[in-house]
């Protein structure tokens, strides 16, 4: 097992500009500079959930992506753009468009604008995107990470009490480490009250990759990152020396 990410990289932030975050891109970029973040990805929820919970973007796409030029460097900071996509139902469909502009070989029938392969965490809302009934919703993401692999980056917070017991996070885990795809540590719920503490470790335990991300939706809710590590380290689970290594993400040039 390894930790997919330094506790300098933070992959899960969302923005006012896209979806339900509560700051602009330019105060995270500038916020993420002040606490010595290396490298983040600002990953807005798809048009499936903004659409269905009426959430606004309010900047174009494409303004935020042609002004940071994906991958951009700011300040020795590096910006880049993400979708949290959604899995919709149990044949594994997944939303990963952000304003129709994203690259997206989910949907191959539309015609984006932008032809970058964006970085893509896939996670489970219910109800409101995928429904309340979970029953089926690990045949979904097996089904998700058999037809894309290599396209999904990340599978966001699985172990969340909400999703009650018809939902089993470890099927998810046996699927995602045969796609050698890394498992998020969320450490918005993981702070929170959201989490078994029991199913979280014994989901970072049996996970063959971790991402740490905080899941931001506020400027303070990203100086939560360092607290994923530590609990990673309370764990076995990961060594502070471990950064030095320059681990990659993987999927990323």
């Amino acid at each position: 097992m390894k930790v997919v990410n330094t506790p300098f990289e933070d992959n899960h932030i969302h923005s006012i500009n896209y979806s339900d975050g509560m700051s602009t891109v330019d105060a995270i970029v500038e916020h993420a500079v002040r606490l010595g973040r290396t490298k983040i990805t600002i990953t807005d929820h798809s048009d499936a959930a903004v659409e269905r919970t009426n959430m606004r973007c309010l900047t174009w796409r494409g303004f935020s992506r042609g002004r940071y030029k994906t991958p951009s460097h700011i300040k020795g900071l590096e910006v880049r753009f993400g979708v949290e996509a959604d899995l919709l139902n149990a044949e594994g469909d997944v939303s990963a468009m952000i304003g129709e502009v994203e690259y997206d070989k989910f949907a191959p029938d539309q015609k984006p604008e932008f032809t970058e392969e964006p970085f893509v965490i896939l996670s489970l809302h219910t109800p409101y995107v995928y429904g309340r009934n979970l029953s089926e919703a690990n045949q979904g993401f097996a089904n998700a990470l058999a037809r894309y692999g290599s396209q999904i980056h990340c599978i966001g917070h699985i172990y969340l009490k909400a999703y009650g017991s018809g939902f089993d996070p470890l099927k998810v885990v046996e699927a995602a480490n045969a796609e050698r795809i890394p498992i998020e540590l969320n450490t918005f719920y993981m702070n929170g009250n959201a989490v078994d503490p029991g199913l979280l470790r014994e989901v970072m335990q049996t996970a063959d990759q971790i991402m740490v991300n905080t899941d931001s939706h506020t400027l303070h809710d990203m100086e939560a990152l360092e607290s994923g590590f530590t609990y990673l380290e309370s764990l076995g689970l990961y060594l502070p020396q471990d950064y030095e290594q320059n681990l990659e993400i993987p999927g990323q040039d």
